[in-house]
């Protein structure tokens, strides 16, 4: 087990003993951006613009959040799986009505799908942004363009904007602490975290505090948007990073740690352990699937796939706090299909298990946290080190870290047409299903 450094004790003391016992904000309950003033333009835009729209506000009024002690900041708003999200409504009436038919509401969204988080630390949201506009005067110089399509680049662009805003509102808020703390470590701690909330995610990371701080903003607008995503490959996406750090001598491995333990601490601090004082804001939209067969038999209405009749419950005080339905009740809404996937392969087959692959599973094991779910990748080649690794932290219980199998699954994806080096690169949805990152899109399929 790796000992904590003094950052990581404190951190840790603050979850479990402040954190865990606060029931959380659900910002936006009674926000509906049409209905503000100088909005009054949205009505005539599409529902993907509005939707957009309502994603910036969201980064534009999300409180910037920067507790004691931590080097990556930022909180996204209280919501979960079972206990459902809290969006700024951007719909009509008439187009609310219609939804409801099919039981869909602003929180009709699949989430599961790991997004490309690697192009973001990579390319920022300028980079980004590029790509979509170039795409956007490409479709907009063909002789016929597609109304649908240029909506959908427009919408991007209007959602990364937000992305940056969201960003310099934490370095405005570092810098505004920095003004009056006292002590000097911490000072200058703030101030690099102004720094770092000024540079990214709008531009591509350079270090390995640039390169989390993006990854969670990033995570954090998205999931606040209700999207109940994964975190992807992980360990590849941050271990060019880190290696470079300190190869160069820019960060201790000390200093190392208590990045990566303030990232992994920030996909915590949402837990309720006394779930009977959480909020249910579970609508019969989330997770539907918008297929009524029959309007007028409500036997044929299939969206149970989202398990609305069995999710949003309320907390039994009759019944024990162990009892099945409160242990249900707690298990899925201290959920965010935050799963995390360490080690496998890289696109040309070699092994991919590096130094952050270790301190991952390492710190998650050290510092006792619950999320991310994390899954590890194991194939012929998989170091014996990584192995014991596993061993080591499975011997407590937990179930986790899942064991993935490249040997059988790599193979899976080729048969159904996968491009191998695409194959490689596979982790995990929300639940446990594989997809590849920021290449597939998630839904039940219906018949």
């Amino acid at each position: 087990m790796l000992p904590l450094t003094p950052r990581l004790e404190k951190l840790k003391d603050r979850l479990f003993n402040v954190e865990y016992h606060v029931p959380g904000v659900w910002y936006f309950q009674d926000t509906n951006i049409l209905e503000i003033i100088g909005n009054e333009f949205m009505l005539g835009e599409p529902i993907v613009i509005r939707k957009a729209y309502a994603h910036q506000h969201i980064s534009r009024y999300l409180p910037a959040v920067i507790r004691p002690d931590e080097l990556i900041v930022g909180r996204p708003n209280q919501n979960s799986v079972g206990w459902g999200s809290v969006l700024p409504k951007y719909c009509t009436k008439d187009e609310h009505e219609l939804a409801a038919r099919y039981e869909l509401d602003e929180c009709s969204l699949w989430g599961h799908h790991p997004p490309a988080f690697d192009k973001i630390l990579n390319l920022g949201v300028v980079g980004v942004k590029a790509e979509v506009e170039e795409a956007l005067h490409a479709q907009l110089n063909r002789p016929d363009p597609d109304p649908m399509a240029i909506d959908e680049y427009r919408a991007m662009l209007i959602a990364l904007d937000g992305l940056t805003v969201f960003a310099h509102r934490h370095a405005d808020e570092a810098l505004r602490l920095a003004q009056s703390e006292p002590d000097e470590t911490r000072r200058q701690e703030l101030l690099t975290i102004y720094r770092v909330c000024q540079r990214v995610p709008e531009h591509p990371a350079e270090t390995l505090q640039e390169a989390l701080q993006a990854y969670w903003f990033t995570y954090a607008i998205v999931n606040s948007g209700g999207e109940f995503i994964p975190l992807g490959r992980a360990d590849q996406y941050l271990y060019p990073f880190y290696q470079k750090d300190v190869e160069s001598g820019r960060i201790t491995r000390e200093h190392a740690i208590d990045l990566l333990g303030s990232f992994l601490v920030k996909c915590n601090e949402r837990i309720i352990i006394d779930t009977k004082k959480a909020e249910n804001h579970f609508s019969f939209g989330l997770f539907s699937q918008g297929v009524v067969l029959s309007e007028e038999d409500a036997q044929s209405r299939i969206n149970g796939t989202g398990g609305f009749a069995q999710r949003a419950l309320m907390w039994q005080d009759n019944e024990d706090i162990n009892s099945e339905a409160n242990f249900n009740y707690g298990q899925s809404g201290n959920d965010w299909l935050m799963n995390c996937m360490v080690g496998g392969v890289h696109p040309d087959g070699s092994d991919a298990t590096n130094e952050v692959s270790y301190l991952l599973l390492d710190i998650m094991h050290s510092m006792h946290l619950l999320f991310p779910t994390m899954g590890a990748r194991v194939h012929k080649h998989t170091p014996e080190r990584f192995y014991e690794l596993l061993g080591g932290i499975m011997r407590y219980g937990q179930g986790e870290p899942i064991i993935y199998n490249d040997e059988t699954i790599i193979p899976g994806f080729v048969e159904v047409g996968i491009p191998v080096e695409e194959a490689r690169e596979y982790c995990s949805d929300g639940c446990w299903e594989t997809l590849v990152a920021g290449k597939s899109h998630f839904s039940y399929a219906v018949e």
